[in-house]
């Protein structure tokens, strides 16, 4: 009776070592995926979304030079066109004296 017990016990020690092994083996692969999934989204991320990130920047650079320079313009018309007040204000009071 003893070594049936035992061979019973011995059988289902074996059992579970193969399923434990198998377990393992899965986790293993299912650790090696996450890995690699886990480098390809830090791959898209650096090559993807730094790119257009740092596109961002470039073109807020020259949205920024771009206002510069038409706020200088904006200046400079505003003084022509201060100027041309001060004209048409001359050349209508010289009219009213005449």
């Amino acid at each position: 009776m003893d070594d049936k017990v035992f061979n019973l016990v011995e059988k289902m020690y074996i059992e579970f070592s193969e399923k434990f092994r198998a377990v393992d083996q899965r986790f293993e692969t299912l650790e090696g995926n996450w890995d690699l999934r886990f480098t390809r989204l830090e791959m898209v991320v650096e090559n993807e979304v730094l790119e257009k990130i740092n596109a961002l920047y470039d073109d807020r650079v020259e949205i920024k030079d771009s206002l510069a320079c038409i706020n200088v313009k904006l200046d400079n018309m505003a003084k022509v066109d201060e100027n041309h007040e001060l004209r048409i204000r001359a050349l209508e009071g010289g009219k009213q004296a005449v």
